[in-house]
């Protein structure tokens, strides 16, 4: 089977499979592709099923309809209304802290279930001479399937970044009426119940956004993830034609991402023990027309996770050597992706992402043996060109550290 370019199956991945929910027959589809890829360039590719949630915003709407439930019964007869509706409160308050930092809670329980899947691939090392006393080592280069819906409520309060605000104000709003729940168990005053209306009236706002959010149709992912995904498959194949010399190279390519992580926890759960201390290249939102590969420093949503100090140090030193990668160093990425798990699972984790390019034409390594013969690529095509240089010779350099040498100029063609 003949090698597509990244342009390809960029176009393949956003057109033909189009839109594809978690846990969902369109991400199964993307999942059938990526594997029919990783085949055709000589590798074996592993599915790994597992079961997931199908929506990001449903955690969120059922615990504003519980906090709203709980108003309820604080209106009826007391103490036990307020008992029972500080009970529900507080299950459901701690259930969404859970939620944010992608833990079981009890919020999961009553959700819809469907299976998802994960595609991974070994890129064994280039054959060496096991006497030179480097220790091998495992880097693993992750990008997800699905792709996030496009509420149209959400971009008139400025985007997705809206809902770890959101979920914020819920949760102030929920721990109020816990207190007022508490209060009034002892202490039954109509006063108590005028107040809850107040918290009130946020947990309804908050419900409707959600159910509204939750209606809102699929993104085809151009940018987030279908850049993504053509960017690794590239990668997997310029790492298997011409292997890392000191590191075994995992890629692994995660369903059920947008609605909590559940395939990366699937795939860390997994193979957690013979991961321990393997870097990880996180790569989410990369390859749009216009943009330019960026590393970001931290990732900023419900809680703050930062890439490894020396890794980044490291594509600091890669970022310096290939100017005309166009890449950049940013300072935090407002998201709640896979980032937060890979340092909880015991790995060293550098999150890939992108940023508006300033200058859209200027030309990638004239080196780089991804670029085309002849002619000018056109927008798409160099954003995925300079991503995938850039992941290439991060996984380079990441090996080179490893076998105590320099990564040569030039390696990630």
């Amino acid at each position: 089977m003949q090698r597509m370019t990244s342009l390809e199956q960029f176009r393949h991945i956003a057109d033909a499979v189009g839109p594809r929910s978690g846990a969902s027959d369109e991400e199964a589809t993307a999942a059938g592709y990526i594997a029919e890829r990783l085949s055709a360039i000589g590798l074996a590719p592993n599915k790994q099923i597992f079961l997931s949630p199908t929506s990001a915003y449903a955690p969120a709407a059922l615990f504003a309809g519980i906090a709203l439930l709980s108003v309820f019964l604080f209106w009826q007869g007391q103490p036990v209304g307020a008992a029972a509706a500080a009970l529900l409160t507080a299950t459901a308050l701690i259930s969404l802290l859970l939620e944010m930092q992608y833990r079981a809670n009890p919020l999961r329980w009553v959700l819809p279930i469907e299976e998802s899947q994960n595609v991974y691939a070994h890129i064994p090392r280039a054959p060496r001479d096991e006497s030179d006393g480097a220790p091998a080592q495992t880097i693993v280069i992750s990008a997800h399937l699905d792709v996030q819906r496009n509420p149209a409520v959400f971009n008139a309060l400025g985007g997705v970044q809206a809902l770890p605000a959101l979920l914020r104000s819920g949760l102030i709003a929920a721990a109020v009426l816990l207190v007022l729940f508490l209060i009034g168990i002892p202490l039954s005053d109509s006063i108590l119940r005028q107040i809850a209306l107040l918290p009130g009236v946020v947990l309804l706002v908050i419900f409707i956004l959600m159910l509204l959010a939750q209606r809102a149709p699929y993104r085809k992912g151009e940018g987030d993830n279908a850049g993504g995904l053509a960017v690794l498959l590239d990668a997997s194949a310029n790492l298997t034609s011409a292997p890392l010399a000191h590191a075994d190279t995992l890629v692994v390519f995660t369903g059920a991402s947008e609605v909590g992580g559940y395939g990366m926890q699937a795939f860390l759960r997994a193979h957690q023990a013979e991961l321990a201390e393997a870097r990880q290249l996180i790569i989410t939102a990369m390859g749009a027309a216009g943009t330019a590969p960026a590393i970001a420093r931290e990732e900023r949503s419900y809680a703050a996770a930062a890439s490894d100090r020396a890794l980044l140090a490291l594509a600091g030193d890669v970022v310096a050597a290939h100017p005309d990668l166009g890449a950049v160093i940013v300072p935090y990425v407002v998201a709640h992706g896979e980032f937060s798990l890979s340092a909880r699972y015991g790995l060293r984790p550098l999150a890939l992402t992108s940023t508006p390019q300033a200058d859209p034409t200027a030309k990638p390594p004239a080196d780089a043996s991804i670029m085309p013969a002849t002619g000018a690529p056109d927008a798409d095509e160099l954003a995925l060109q300079r991503a995938t240089a850039l992941v290439c010779e991060l996984a380079r350099s990441i090996d080179a550290a490893a076998g105590g040498t320099t990564a040569p100029t030039g390696a990630a063609a």
